[in-house]
């Protein structure tokens, strides 16, 4: 390990040599994991020796293709919402909020104001599709 670090030149923030270590390595063989087996979160869990649950929180980060998918919902979302067409487009999903001013991240916004955390909205319990 002390070769490769030195060989490719990693360094911490700190500007000294990378440690790398087992904890480090975690969530990358955690995805890895994840990615061999097609998405199998029960599975990818069972190789870390933790819960689905955890698992999912801590270890997994989205691929590329989820990233995509968001930014497109994001620009596709924000140009509806400044057009006043919401909905018109056929990728657009079809879900509504039950209660906008009142929402499970709703504490993050002043009293009164709407939410526009989007990117919460298939987390948020007043998510209705």
């Amino acid at each position: 390990i002390q070769t490769l670090v030195a060989d490719a030149g990693l360094v911490g923030a700190d500007g000294k040599p990378l440690r790398i270590n087992v904890s480090r390595l975690r969530k990358t063989f955690a995805n890895r994991i994840f990615e061999l087996l097609d998405g199998d979160l029960g599975s990818t869990a069972v190789a870390l020796g933790s819960t689905p649950r955890v698992a999912g929180r801590n270890y997994m980060r989205p691929g590329e293709r989820s990233s995509r998918n968001w930014q497109f919902m994001g620009e596709v979302l924000t140009q509806e919402l400044l057009s006043r067409t919401i909905g018109a487009t056929e990728r657009t999903p079809t879900g509504r909020c039950t209660d906008p001013s009142n929402t499970t991240y709703s504490s993050t916004i002043a009293d009164g104001a709407v939410c526009f955390s989007f990117l919460d909205c298939l987390r948020c319990r007043n998510y209705v599709v």
